[in-house]
């Protein structure tokens, strides 16, 4: 959606994350390739216990935002903004 928004693809910055067992956490920070503006500022804790090895690697990279990994691999998800 941010891409189709900002016509061009978006640029993950993982400020942190911790992996405690099944469980990963972290927080992002989402420009639009090239440019010094935030789109987005997020926290996301996974429970890798319900996705496949393959995901969790491609995930673990840290290279990918984290919605695009989800949908091209069809990972059941709900998102939902808890604070503006």
């Amino acid at each position: 959606m941010l891409e189709a928004q900002y016509g061009r693809p978006m640029e993950l910055d993982v400020v942190k994350y911790t992996l405690d067992d099944e469980y990963y956490t972290r927080k992002i920070i989402l420009r639009p390739q090239g440019a010094d503006a935030i789109v987005e500022v997020g926290v996301v804790r996974l429970n890798f216990r319900f996705m496949s090895k393959e995901v969790r690697e491609e995930i673990l990279k840290r290279e990918t935002p984290l919605g695009a990994i989800l949908i091209r691999h069809k990972v059941l998800r709900k998102v939902e903004p808890r604070w503006y």
